[in-house]
């Protein structure tokens, strides 16, 4: 079983008719910052006729403004679409997804209300056992299955292929392809693990971060461990890198994760290999792991 979480920001990142003041702080809570404007006069002394509709104040949960558009694009005065790309204000949007490996299936799940509003099959057969799952920065999930497969599943319903034709809740599962199955990509492996997206870059035209990939991986025995990078719109292969020196241990690469530049790192499950691919070469490095792995990711500096 496998989980992800998306929060999306909210696009009301528009210029004030006048200057605003901006000041901030660590939250009661210390668990991240505040930030409150006020607007001002020309004259750069605070506004007191401006009403604040804003209530107490912006709060950023990642302790820093991540990174959103800037004032002046499309994106301003509450336009564009749904997506991680805004600025302050409530979320669009809060999910995560939970992998049903036994079910066939991933759950939608929101969580402010707590409430499962979408699962979904993963494989026509419904005998994909999906486990690993990963969400990009426009809230869509892409979720690997063990047996073989990559879907992605967009999140925003109004921006699904059939938006009339998707599930809304635990009871309420279609047949495969559900309205809001962007693709499915057929990985033929034995094992098909870990699953991961690079950022992309945001686009202040679509209110979206555009020209995303997926990385994942598959296996069907000793020298037969690949890395494959895959077009995020339209699932297509793009790019598939053997891993000779990974060991066959019945899973390949276990767990994977995408660096701030965009590339590939892969776990084994015992005392394997690290496996570094790089998005402009794709060349690779595999590094013999000292203790049995597991799971994992990458820091902010690009360490694993």
């Amino acid at each position: 079983m496998g989980a992800s979480a998306t929060e999306g920001a909210s696009d009301e990142s528009g210029a004030p008719s006048t200057a605003t003041v901006t000041s901030g702080g660590v939250s009661a809570d210390g668990t991240g910052t505040t930030a409150d404007t006020t607007p001002t006069d020309s004259s750069g002394t605070p506004d007191s006729s401006e009403d604040d509709d804003d209530g107490p104040g912006i709060y950023y949960d990642l302790g820093v403004i991540p990174d959103t558009p800037t004032n002046g694009n499309e994106c301003d005065d509450k336009g564009g679409g749904k997506g991680g790309g805004g600025g302050g204000g409530g979320p669009d949007f809060s999910f995560i997804w939970v992998a049903n490996s036994q079910e066939g299936t991933v759950s939608k799940i929101d969580t402010q209300s707590l409430e499962e509003v979408g699962r979904y099959r993963t494989r026509a057969d419904a005998n994909g056992s999906p486990s690993r799952t990963s969400v990009n920065l426009n809230g869509d999930v892409a979720v690997a299955n063990r047996t073989g497969g990559v879907v992605k599943i967009i999140s925003d319903v109004a921006s699904c292929p059939e938006p009339g034709n998707t599930s809304s809740g635990a009871a309420d599962v279609k047949p495969f392809p559900d309205g809001c199955v962007d693709w499915f990509t057929p990985i033929a492996y034995s094992s098909n693990r870990p699953v991961a997206w690079t950022s992309g870059t945001f686009s202040g035209v679509t209110c979206r971060y555009e020209n995303t990939k997926l990385w994942t991986s598959g296996g069907n025995g000793p020298g037969q461990i690949d890395v494959m990078y895959l077009d995020g719109e339209t699932g297509e292969i793009e790019q598939t890198v053997p891993i000779p020196e990974a060991n066959w241990d019945g899973f390949g690469i276990y767990g994977g994760a995408s660096d701030a530049d965009g590339n590939f790192w892969g776990s084994q499950l015992s005392v394997g290999h690290l496996v570094f691919v790089d998005v402009d070469s794709f060349d690779h490095e595999a590094y013999p792991m000292p203790l049995n792995g597991y799971g994992m990711t990458v820091d902010e500096q690009g360490r694993a």
